[in-house]
């Protein structure tokens, strides 16, 4: 991106400076995110993220990119990729006008499982792991799990 920087309080250069990396991004995915919104109101910050996900473009395809279990395309330099206003706008937007424009559907409010962890006094660690089995619900997607737990040592001393 180009502007004009300034050089003292009350002035400015008037020569244009080409700025990048995180310091832009963060505005221009905020000034995204405000027209995601502006198209569809009802967004929750859940349907905001895929929307970016599915619509983001990939950035210098090669080895560096995989496929996680959630069948989205990411990256450890470029995260999901670039973000592409025009397609997450279009992606979030019913527009009663197109007829192959499926509507909107927004994802399941969040849904929190909780799993009884026996308290038999079982020691767990290294070739004393504990499984615990979860049985999700239909058409479930587990986006991350918390694990609260509390932990009891006997003094070695």
């Amino acid at each position: 991106m180009f502007t004009t920087s300034r050089l003292s309080p009350g002035s400015f250069d008037p020569a244009y400076k080409c700025i990048g990396g995180t310091s832009l991004a963060g505005p221009c995915v905020a000034g995204v995110i405000a027209l995601m919104l502006d198209a569809n109101p009802d967004l929750s910050w859940r349907d905001t993220y895929e929307a970016i996900v599915q619509t983001a473009a990939t950035i210098d395809p090669g080895p560096g990119w995989h496929t996680n279990q959630a069948g989205n395309d990411h990256s450890y330099e470029y995260g999901h990729g670039l973000i592409d206003a025009f397609e997450a706008v279009h992606f979030v937007w019913d527009d009663p006008d197109d007829p192959n424009d499926p509507p909107w559907t927004p994802l399941l409010g969040e849904r929190m499982i909780v799993v009884p962890v026996p308290t038999n006094g079982a020691v767990i660690g290294p070739g004393n792991e504990e499984e615990i089995p979860v049985s999700p619900v239909a058409n479930m997607r587990i986006e991350h799990v918390e694990l609260l737990m509390n932990v009891s040592t006997i003094s070695q001393a």
